[in-house]
């Protein structure tokens, strides 16, 4: 077994490189060769406290050690162990919570819908249940996934919920890294200021976190900036400021858990970082322009109900 440490290392893993992460593709194409790969699957019914859910389709790739996740398996809350080669993938909006208690080294690939975002993140020493990772090492694309690779995740998508009966998810995945490998190839090499790098450290953070209740000056200070700064860094770098991207983070995290969960408002409230059920509710309204009872009664509606709505 590979000793805890020593891929990043290996690999010469620096930040914003992008020819240490196709080295990263490379290290884990060679990896995962017939290794298991697990499934998120939805879910409703799971009482807790969980980190926001992805825009995106996720791979959690187990570089050394042992990797924890906690997952759904057939509604009921279980403890998923990945080795080295493992490979955990949560389609879009999908429930799972990582745990970071046992030393490990893991690099996670998210293709979002409008960028592509490869993490390498060592935990040295176990971190307890509250703990979250610093991610010190990361590439950010500037072009969304091709054609090619929709078509591959659609399909992955896809076995995640009808199940893998061919187990045919590993080749899908493996080729999926492969055209991502060939695209990072031709991409010319992202160059960010050291304003842009910390934007996307604190942006990171943010989707992270959001569902605690953090402000500007909680992330200022764990970041160690001047909340003004903070201000203009989101300006600049997104053209919306540091709140209306916060709001939209936890809208995103509301709107999914009133369709696909059944927790109570004031539930969801507590999830999306709210410290009163009247300021989310507040909140929810400004942004979609309806009470979240209203909007969750409205997407739960049968497709016979709309109709009949619409008549």
């Amino acid at each position: 077994m590979t000793e805890i440490g020593t891929v990043g290392t290996r690999i010469g893993l620096r930040d914003n490189s992008r020819e240490a992460f196709c080295r990263l593709i490379d290290f884990v194409l060679e990896q995962f060769t017939g290794r298991q790969m697990i499934f998120a699957q939805y879910t409703s019914n799971l009482r807790e406290k969980f980190p926001p859910v992805q825009r995106g389709h996720l791979f959690d790739i187990t570089l050394s050690g042992q990797k924890q996740i906690i997952m759904a398996d057939g509604g009921r809350r279980v403890k998923a162990e990945l080795e080295p080669g493992d490979i955990f993938y949560t389609p879009p909006f999908c429930w799972k919570h990582p745990v970071w208690e046992t030393p490990h080294e893991m690099s996670a690939f998210v293709f979002n819908p409008d960028f592509i975002r490869l993490t390498y993140i060592h935990i040295a020493e176990p971190m307890g249940p509250e703990g979250l990772p610093e991610v010190n090492h990361f590439y950010h694309t500037l072009f969304a996934p091709d054609k090619e690779m929709t078509g591959v995740l659609q399909t992955l998508q896809l076995l995640s919920v009808n199940g893998d009966a061919g187990n045919a998810s590993p080749d899908l995945t493996r080729g999926l890294f492969r055209l991502l490998r060939a695209r990072l190839e031709r991409e010319a090499p992202t160059l960010f200021s050291k304003s842009q790098e910390t934007y996307q450290r604190v942006l990171q953070y943010l989707r992270d976190s959001c569902h605690t209740p953090i402000n500007r000056e909680h992330v200022a200070r764990v970041f160690r900036l001047h909340p003004g700064y903070l201000s203009r860094l989101f300006k600049e770098n997104s053209g919306s400021s540091f709140h209306e991207v916060l709001v939209n983070l936890r809208m995103e995290q509301a709107a999914f858990l009133l369709k696909h969960s059944d927790f109570y408002i004031d539930e969801i409230a507590d999830r999306c970082g709210y410290l009163s059920t009247s300021l989310f509710s507040a909140a929810f309204r400004r942004h979609f322009g309806l009470p979240p009872g209203r909007f969750r009664r409205e997407a739960n509606r049968t497709p016979e109900e709309q109709r009949g709505g619409s008549a």
